[in-house]
């Protein structure tokens, strides 16, 4: 189902997939990045007190390409390099903001969402709007979607083109970053991670600005 391995007929013998080739371009092309965005992963650790993953959209994926992981005794680690649908979580819902609503819908056509915990996100309609809302608001916050009892915000990287190719992921045990907790370090989290996307040649016009900021 990942298109890591592929069956070889009745032999049933396996080979590398059509995705290995696809992870290994969008690996090798993901140097820059890493190397732009990690000093604000790292910062944002710092402010937070949370892991920090680095997701980079492939194809209908998304994979992590860096992680600073949490001081805490108890924290989330995730595993680097392993794929995870486009459509699931709040990472996904910031990449998805990258795309047009037309693509999005055909998308979760395409890919049919399951649910993994009972608060995932899996209607169609209720997908969008998350998408619509965070491309508004320049974050997702959304929880236990994947997995019971974490919390995560995502937030965009945006390249010279406005396209959003990357996206950060701040998450931890849900009782540490519930959304009032996210709050007191919204402002300085979004300010960073502007910063991060100005670095690979974003620039925010004066209109988004002033709504971003106000």
């Amino acid at each position: 189902e990942t298109g890591l391995l592929a069956a070889d007929g009745p032999s049933r013998r396996y080979r590398l997939g059509p995705k290995v080739a696809q992870l290994g371009k969008a690996f090798s092309e993901s140097t820059d990045l890493r190397d732009h965005v990690l000093p604000a992963m790292t910062e944002l650790r710092d402010l937070t007190e949370e892991t920090v993953s680095l997701y980079l959209r492939v194809g209908d994926q998304r994979v992590i390409i860096a992680q600073v992981e949490s001081k805490q005794r108890i924290r989330r680690v995730l595993s680097v390099g392993m794929p995870k649908p486009l459509w699931l979580g709040a990472a996904g819902i910031v990449l998805m903001g990258g795309m047009s609503n037309q693509e999005v819908l055909e998308l979760l056509k395409r890919v049919r969402p399951k649910r993994m915990t009972d608060k995932t996100v899996i209607d169609p309609k209720q997908v969008l709007a998350l998408v619509q809302q965070a491309r508004v608001v320049g974050y997702s916050m959304l929880s236990e979607q994947m997995e019971d009892d974490v919390g995560a915000i995502a937030l965009p990287i945006q390249d010279h083109q406005g396209a959003v190719p990357a996206c950060i992921l701040i998450s931890g045990p849900i009782q540490r970053g519930d959304q009032k907790t996210a709050a007191i370090h919204l402002k300085r989290m979004k300010a960073i991670v502007e910063d991060a996307s100005q670095r690979l040649g974003w620039r925010i016009d004066e209109a988004q600005f002033a709504s971003q900021h106000s």
